[in-house]
């Protein structure tokens, strides 16, 4: 289903939708979002990145065990595309992805954009943010989203880039003492299934590496693949298994303990 952002969409008993102000019934929003495959942001900068912010901030407090991972120029040839369309969260099936300015690189945006059904149709939840786009490749992605919501711009702003993919290369290098600073650092700005969500990534891409000689086999990008083979010369075998149980089940350990995920990351960092 496309919908215009001229006219409202058909939503469920008590939601409303307003386009002017773009202004929602809060909880009913929310329960209509989490059916949505595609999710399409597009405009000022200021407004967007916000709006995805609130968006997933109300997703993941309805789905606290879902699996959440952001896409941007710094972290996305670390990931498997065509992995994240049709993979499953460890706990509830479903995977909440955040594109986040993805579609305005040319040499990126090409690849995503010949499996934009494939992205429509996954069963996953996807968030896309884009300022600018080609006219051909905001309509192909606004005619695969379930909901598009444009934000005039007034003005432009920047920015700065987060480097949160610098944890993960942290764990891969066993640089506890800087990990543990950038953790105290990316937790300001991050969320705590992020920041789980990127040293699971990289524990899991370890593992995978761990028992073949070729990046074909795994399904990596051939340059994560090499990266992980550098990061095992510095665990072993026991270690490596450790810190998967831990991420593993480290969601649902807070959630029996009622300690916080961000406290729990914290105990995770600081043991290894």
């Amino acid at each position: 289903m496309v919908v215009d952002p001229g006219s409202p969409p058909t939503l469920i008993p008590n939601q409303r939708f307003i386009r002017g102000s773009c202004e929602h019934s809060r909880e009913s929003l929310f329960t209509y979002i989490i059916l949505l495959m595609i999710y399409f942001l597009y405009g000022d900068p200021g407004k967007i990145f916000q709006k995805s912010k609130d968006l997933i901030d109300n997703i993941v407090k309805k789905n606290p065990e879902a699996d959440f991972f952001k896409l941007d120029e710094d972290s996305f040839y670390n990931f498997n595309i065509t992995e994240l369309i049709s993979g499953q969260s460890l706990f509830t099936g479903k995977q909440i992805i955040y594109m986040k300015r993805l579609f305005e690189k040319t040499e990126i945006s090409k690849g995503l954009l010949g499996k934009i059904k494939e992205i429509s149709n996954s069963d996953n939840i996807f968030i896309i943010a884009e300022e600018k786009l080609k006219k051909p490749d905001f309509n192909k992605i606004e005619k695969n989203s379930e909901k598009t919501q444009i934000f005039e711009i007034k003005k432009e702003t920047k920015k700065p880039k987060d480097n949160i993919f610098d944890l993960a290369n942290c764990l891969g290098d066993k640089d506890v003492k800087k990990l543990w600073s950038l953790y105290n650092e990316k937790i300001k700005t991050s969320r705590p299934e992020e920041i789980h969500g990127i040293l699971w990534w990289q524990i899991k891409s370890m593992l995978i590496s761990r028992k073949t000689d070729s990046a074909k086999e795994t399904g990596l990008n051939p340059f994560v693949f090499k990266k992980t083979k550098v990061y095992n010369s510095k665990y072993s075998d026991l270690e490596i298994e450790k810190m998967s149980n831990d991420l593993i089940s480290m969601v649902h350990d807070s959630r029996r303990s009622g300690l916080g995920l961000d406290l729990a990351l914290e105990k995770f960092i600081l043991k290894l």
